[in-house]
C-alpha cells in the first residue's frame, strides 16, 4: 500500500513540475487564464489595449540599462582621472629623485684624482711655468 502511494505522489510531482516548467510555460495560452487566481498577474507582459502606449522613457529595464551605462562612463572617467593623478604623482617623484641625485652630484668636493691635469700643481714647491 505504502508503495502504491509513493507512485501516485511521483507521478502527480511530474505533472506538476511538466505543467509549470514544460515546453509552452512561458507563453500564455488565453487572456483569461489566471484573472481570479492572480490578479497581479493579469496583463503582465501583454499590451493593454485602450490605454496610451508606453514610450522607452517609461520602461523600467529601459531606464535601469540608461542608469547603469551612465554609471558605468561615470566609474571609467574616475579610474581614468585617478590614473592620470597616478601618473603625475609618478612622474614628479622621478623629476624630485632626478634633481636630488643631480644637486648631490654637482655639490659633491672635487678629490685631486677629479681635477683636470693642467690644475694639478706639484708638491715640491716649485712652479713648472717659472723653472725654464
Amino acid at each position: 500500500m505504502g508503495r502504491l502511494v509513493i507512485l501516485l505522489l511521483i507521478i502527480v510531482t511530474i505533472v506538476v513540475l511538466w505543467k509549470a516548467f514544460g515546453p509552452g510555460s512561458g507563453v500564455r495560452r488565453g487572456s483569461d487564464r489566471g484573472a481570479g487566481q492572480w490578479p497581479g498577474l493579469r496583463g503582465r507582459g501583454q499590451k493593454q489595449v485602450g490605454s496610451t502606449p508606453a514610450g522607452p522613457d517609461d520602461d523600467p529595464d529601459f531606464l535601469w540599462n540608461i542608469q547603469k551605462e551612465r554609471f558605468k562612463r561615470r566609474r571609467e572617467a574616475e579610474r581614468e582621472e585617478e590614473l592620470r593623478i597616478q601618473r603625475a604623482r609618478r612622474r614628479q617623484e622621478l623629476e624630485d629623485k632626478a634633481r636630488e641625485e643631480n644637486a648631490q652630484n654637482n655639490q659633491k668636493p672635487k678629490d685631486e684624482t677629479q681635477l683636470d691635469p693642467k690644475d694639478q700643481r706639484p708638491d715640491n714647491g716649485t712652479d713648472p711655468e717659472t723653472e725654464n
